[in-house]
């Protein structure tokens, strides 16, 4: 048997009716490869492969064939070549039939040397400078948006920041390095979603009541002088990053603000009398 024939087929060896996970994203296959195995898997149902390989697994009409029965499929193809905006264009097409628009819900995205469906395989992370990708056939904006799961604003301009975005209504990691103004902040994100912070303490404070659900907080900067004393028992998981105490008062502070903190963890050179 040919060898790479042979690793396509152990992959799918332990499939059954429920549910198979076929892939290696270090891997190359070929779509024959591929569909010789899945013809011998009449009842799969769902189907989900990652691997390299070459234009041929770019086939949307071939792959209507082969998946035609299946109720949940999701790739992601590494490509060996990178194609031209007008040959992107051309493989989308394929993959834009009523059948995978329509009757499967099922989307696909073409970027540089990837093919891939979304929103399995979307982007879960971003910063202020994200945008949906140019090459896909969903229309709807929204989908890439709703699946940002982590959230990042270093460098900001605000009013473009603010014109060119959906709201980003899924946020769960948030790391703010720049300050935004709160009002501008919730046109943004859902900090109600937020379970992870990574803030200064000051803008921490200022944020705490709209985030109910955050448990865990990464202090960047510690500035105490102005903050009104606080108890802040959602906090369960503390991290200090990098930061160096100023003095015997601001620490007795600091552990009164945190004192239903269960996990502690100090990062870099941060000296403590602790």
């Amino acid at each position: 048997m040919d060898t790479s024939n042979h690793r396509v087929q152990r992959w799918l060896s332990d499939a059954t009716e429920g549910d198979t996970i076929a892939g290696g994203k270090d891997c190359s296959v070929t779509l024959d490869q591929v569909e010789l195995q899945l013809l011998k898997l009449s009842h799969l149902k769902h189907f989900e492969i990652q691997a390299q390989g070459n234009e041929d697994l770019c086939d949307g009409l071939r792959w209507q064939m082969l998946v035609s029965h299946i109720k949940m499929f999701n790739f992601k193809f590494k490509l060996f070549s990178q194609f031209g905006r007008a040959k992107q264009q051309e493989i989308l097409s394929s993959f834009s039939s009523p059948f995978w628009i329509i009757e499967k819900h099922w989307f696909v995205v073409f970027s540089q040397y990837e093919i891939y469906t979304v929103p399995r395989f979307a982007e879960t992370s971003a910063g202020e400078s994200f945008l949906p990708p140019m090459y896909r056939t969903v229309s709807d904006e929204r989908l890439f948006y709703d699946h940002i799961f982590t959230f990042a604003l270093n460098k900001i301009d605000e009013e473009q920041l603010l014109a060119d975005h959906y709201r980003f209504p899924q946020v769960r990691v948030l790391l703010l390095a720049k300050y935004l103004p709160l009002d501008n902040l919730l046109a943004l994100v859902d900090l109600s979603q937020v379970r992870y912070l990574k803030a200064p303490l000051e803008k921490f404070v200022q944020l705490a009541d709209s985030m109910p659900r955050l448990v865990e907080l990464a202090l960047s900067s510690l500035s105490l002088s102005g903050l009104k004393p606080s108890v802040f028992e959602q906090i369960r998981i503390l991290h200090f990053e990098k930061i160096r105490f100023i003095g015997k008062k601001d620490e007795r502070r600091l552990l009164r603000m945190f004192t239903w903190v269960e996990r502690l963890y100090i990062h870099g050179g941060m000296k403590s009398r602790w």
